[in-house]
């Protein structure tokens, strides 16, 4: 098993839209048959305001998933959002 996790920080007032975001994004994944993956909230004084994760059986499985999103259009503009909101990805 294969776990993807990105994590954001999002910029000053902003982790709303960041969270916003990453539903969207969520969607997208959906759209494009693939699974939505986990949103977790940072709870407390550190850490990233929003993450993401999602397990994948093997490395081709998560190939696989990469590939449809860097082929995605949709996906590119959710990146691009998610982009101008963040001060740090992980």
């Amino acid at each position: 098993m294969l776990i993807e996790r990105t994590e954001y920080w999002a910029l000053l007032g902003a982790d709303a839209e960041v969270l916003a975001v990453r539903r969207r994004a969520n969607a997208v994944r959906l759209a494009l048959g693939l699974e939505a993956g986990t949103i977790r909230l940072r709870v407390g004084e550190s850490g990233p305001d929003v993450s993401w994760e999602c397990s994948f059986r093997d490395v081709e499985a998560h190939a696989h998933d990469a590939k449809v999103r860097d082929d995605s259009p949709k996906f590119a503009a959710v990146r691009e959002s998610m982009g101008a909101l963040g001060s740090r990805f992980e």
